[in-house]
């Protein structure tokens, strides 16, 4: 939840995270006490704990955006949960070839997406991904549909992943806030050597600055440069 003091407002775009500063990637904070909220591998938003409401709705909204929903979120959504209870006791889809597959498995780490106005769901048959049509449970062969109100939730699944499963996603506008910056900054050290700090993101007036600081002294001194040449760079 957020706190009182946290400022929903605040939206960014999630982002690859290669090579940028450890610090929250949310505007004018800077807090390097941080975590990271994904999508996907190396790929999401850092966060310190007051903006992780904000991180947490952001991920949501970009996916949401996009016609994705993460199975790992599958706790916000009742009846994705109602469909699994049901057919987890005999997992079965149609395959390309239009077979019956059994021994299909659903990864915490896969999703549902919506392409040519038909939404998949990401299934791993005989240990290989594949994409299997959430209106297709409904086929007499898979023997689902002998729940009487089995068709009629495929439907509410199918309208509320088109309606978009979270609300407090629907009005939010986000900003492509740059963490890329390829900021260089200088600064001397104790015993009047010019030091270099490579730290994207990271302006001298920003809160991370005397962090990053420190932390350039210490490896620039554990390699006991000879010469004024020497730099630090941070990735």
């Amino acid at each position: 939840m957020a706190s009182a003091e946290t400022d929903m407002s605040l939206s960014i775009i999630p982002k690859r995270l290669v090579m940028i500063a450890n610090t929250c990637m949310y505007p004018e904070c800077g807090s390097i006490d941080t975590r990271e909220v994904h999508i996907g591998a190396n790929f999401g938003i850092i966060t310190c704990q007051k903006h992780y409401p904000n991180a947490k709705r952001d991920v949501r909204k970009y996916c949401q955006d996009r016609n994705i929903f993460l199975i790992k979120n599958k706790a916000d959504f009742p009846e994705l949960l109602d469909l699994f209870k049901i057919i987890m006791s005999n997992f079965k889809v149609i395959n390309d070839d239009n077979t019956v597959a059994n021994k299909v498995f659903i990864s915490s780490s896969g999703k549902i997406f919506k392409k040519d106005n038909k939404w998949y769901i990401e299934v791993i048959v005989n240990d290989l991904l594949f994409n299997f049509e959430i209106e297709k449970f409904k086929d007499d062969r898979l023997e689902y549909n002998k729940n009487p109100e089995f068709n009629s939730l495929i439907d509410n699944i199918i309208k509320r992943l088109d309606d978009g499963v979270y609300e407090d996603c629907k009005n939010v506008n986000s900003v492509n806030f740059n963490t890329y910056l390829p900021d260089v900054l200088y600064f001397e050290s104790e015993d009047g050597r010019v030091l270099k700090l490579f730290a994207p993101g990271v302006t001298v007036d920003s809160p991370a600055y005397a962090s990053y600081v420190e932390m350039a002294k210490t490896i620039f001194y554990s390699k006991q440069p000879q010469t004024l040449a020497d730099h630090v760079n941070l990735k």
